[in-house]
């Protein structure tokens, strides 16, 4: 659940929802988990999690990034689909 963009999580419908703008959401979430260094399951989940459904990287976490990770990262867990980058955006970057 927690690499499902807001869109899926708020669908009742299966399938509802989808396309890509919800695969670059979980790029940005697997993105932001690169730079934690240890387990998801811990007692720092729940900030994190808050943060991320608020399309922001936490603070913690973005202080341990390079300039322009935490932009970058932004840009893909957005809250609105249609602000997310695309694929090729993110490549030619």
């Amino acid at each position: 659940m927690r690499y499902a963009a807001p869109e899926q999580l708020a669908s009742k419908r299966k399938g509802a929802g989808y396309g890509p703008s919800v695969d670059m959401y979980s790029v940005g979430v697997v993105l932001m988990d690169m730079f934690r260094n240890h387990n998801i399951l811990d007692s720092e989940l729940n900030p994190i999690y808050e943060a991320q459904m608020a399309g922001k990287v936490e603070a913690t976490i973005a202080k341990k990034m390079p300039d322009g990770v935490v932009d970058l990262i932004e840009s893909l867990i957005n809250r609105e689909p249609e602000r997310r980058l695309s694929a090729i955006e993110v490549l030619t970057r």
